[in-house]
């Protein structure tokens, strides 16, 4: 009867797990230190250090179209947005340092700043 687990299975199902809890630990501390900035026609309006939040809540800018940001432990993104395309929604969650979003008929732009390791990705393409 053939065995259905080997010992070097055992060894490569350890390191996957291994790898595993790697990339998640490094992903889960890539959000210590962000501060979200939010920008209105070139100027800031808002800076809020996301690590500090503890309820979610909204922001609503008084701008044309209008636009509502959603802020969360960690995390913050556009949630309404009265444009046509609304391709600022459909970015979804910013939530390490460097992401940036931002809804170009109602010139607002989020952007996230702070630390960042030297093994992080410096750029995305969607």
């Amino acid at each position: 009867m053939k065995k259905l687990i080997r010992p070097l299975d055992l060894v490569l199902i350890a390191a996957l797990l291994l790898a595993g809890g790697g990339l998640w630990l490094a992903r889960s501390r890539a959000a210590a230190g962000v501060t979200a900035v939010v920008l209105v026609r070139g100027r800031e309006e808002r800076r809020i250090d996301l690590t500090k939040v503890e309820a979610p809540y909204e922001i609503r800018l008084s701008t044309t179209p209008a636009v509502t940001l959603a802020v969360e432990p960690g995390a913050i993104r556009f949630s309404e947005a009265n444009c046509r395309d609304r391709l600022c929604v459909k970015t979804g969650r910013l939530t390490r340092a460097n992401d940036s979003a931002t809804c170009l008929p109602a010139r607002v732009t989020v952007r996230l700043i702070g630390k960042t390791s030297g093994s992080s990705v410096d750029a995305a393409v969607y």
